[in-house]
């Protein structure tokens, strides 16, 4: 779990968890030790709409609700049965320790949810800490693949297995037996992997980097809560948080957008 410097005011921490069918994400305010949840179904490929199978949990929970309901989704999903009936090992493991979400992105195949991994703090406006990205990850959200042959076989068990295993995961690395729309999806995901995350992205989870210092203070004393839309033209992850908006009520979505700004921040002692 991500831990916010102890000087923010508002510290925040992001855990992300999968089964074979759903990715869960919590965000919560250690201020007040309280937690919301985002669930996001792993769809077939398909060009259905964010909003068709990514959800909030209009509920509010305590550290020691949202652990509860996190174990009783992992020993209900223990095991679960694939489209050939066989039986495969379930549960929820853990996907990502984060510090917040650049967005959604979307090529040909699926959604993918790219996570802040490691930041760094760089800087403080006030009582605001102002942050750098580390690195980032993105994870598709599609059925995960199955680690064993089409007969339902475990690769860790079995060595027949686990030799096609392989042999699979070396075709589809050197691009052998894919169609055009999966070598298109590849070469999208090279290209979105191309922008290097690590160099001049700034966030702060308190302030709004989109704004001016005259523009945040008068904010605050005519409309402390909730926060108002930050100004999307100065907001790079603009484009990619749109569709998480959608999905979020107008009263809780500052818990998950988080704009982030390409630039420079310098600040001198």
């Amino acid at each position: 779990t991500a831990h916010a410097s102890s000087s923010d005011p508002q510290p925040l921490r992001s855990s992300s968890y999968q089964n074979p069918k759903q990715i869960a994400g919590d965000g919560s305010d250690t201020s007040t030790a309280t937690t919301t949840l985002d669930t996001a179904h792993r769809a077939k490929p398909t060009l259905r709409p964010l909003k068709d199978f990514l959800t909030e949990d209009p509920h509010t929970y305590t550290q020691e609700e949202i652990s509860d309901m996190l174990e009783m989704i992992h020993h209900g999903n223990r095991y679960t049965r694939s489209a050939d009936g066989s039986r495969e090992a379930g549960g929820l493991k853990p996907l990502a320790k984060a510090y917040g979400i650049v967005g959604f992105i979307r090529f040909l195949d699926c959604y993918y949810l790219t996570l802040i991994t490691r930041r760094a703090k760089i800087g403080s406006l006030g009582y605001n800490g102002i942050y750098t990205i580390k690195s980032v990850e993105t994870f598709p959200l599609k059925p995960a693949e199955r680690g064993g042959g089409e007969d339902g076989r475990d690769p860790l068990t079995d060595p027949s297995a686990m030799l096609l295993n392989m042999w699979n995961r070396g075709k589809r690395s050197v691009g052998l037996g894919l169609t055009n729309r999966e070598i298109a999806e590849l070469r999208y995901q090279g290209l979105y992997q191309v922008v290097d995350f690590s160099k001049n992205f700034y966030f702060s989870y308190t302030y709004d980097l989109t704004r001016s210092l005259q523009e945040n203070f008068l904010a605050t004393t005519s409309q402390p809560f909730p926060p108002p839309p930050y100004k999307d033209m100065y907001a790079w992850n603009f484009f990619l948080t749109r569709e998480l908006e959608g999905c979020t009520n107008s009263l809780t979505s500052y818990h998950w957008l988080m704009p982030i700004i390409h630039g420079a921040f310098v600040q001198r002692k």
